[in-house]
């Protein structure tokens, strides 16, 4: 009589099983930005130099954001280049559906003297305090960003959501 091949492939299956059945995170969203107003504010950085706010919006696709649209604001001591993140703030919206966010970390560099002028890269980490409907799940979660100059006065955000 042959043996029973079910308990040999139901072992491999179980083994197998976690591996595939093991999410691997949120999808990271993309957001595509434009900035809509800079304004000088003296006196506000440390050692009484200029501040830089800044007002931008963006569109985002892919993760639990996928169709939001954001708007913000960031607070920089020094100009958009170069500088240290003193604030920001977004609200994201989609029907039905609101988060708030706070940046907390962020180091922004400007690119090297071969790339374009104004050219920079932003890496930061921050906090999502509000989620509502689809976004509801991000309500408390942290995440990780690489932000980069698309040109003049638009640029990219990459933000994953850490576990």
């Amino acid at each position: 009589m042959a043996r029973p091949r079910l308990l040999p492939n139901l072992a491999r299956l179980l083994l197998v099983a976690p591996a595939v059945a093991s999410p691997a995170g949120p999808e990271p969203s993309h957001f595509e930005c434009r900035v809509t107003d800079i304004e000088s504010l003296a006196g506000l950085a440390p050692l009484s130099a200029a501040a830089e706010l800044t007002r931008f919006t963006c569109r985002v696709r892919g993760g639990l954001l996928d169709g939001f649209v954001a708007t913000g604001t960031n607070i920089w001591d020094g100009k958009m280049q170069d500088g240290v993140l003193l604030g920001s703030l977004v609200v994201a919206r989609k029907a039905g559906s609101v988060v708030v966010y706070e940046v907390t970390q962020v180091t922004r560099l400007a690119q090297p003297d071969d790339a374009a002028d104004g050219q920079w890269e932003g890496r930061g980490a921050g906090v999502y305090k509000l989620g509502t409907g689809s976004a509801a799940a991000l309500a408390g979660k942290s995440f990780r960003s690489v932000a980069r100059s698309t040109g003049a006065g638009t640029f990219t955000i990459d933000t994953t959501v850490d576990d």
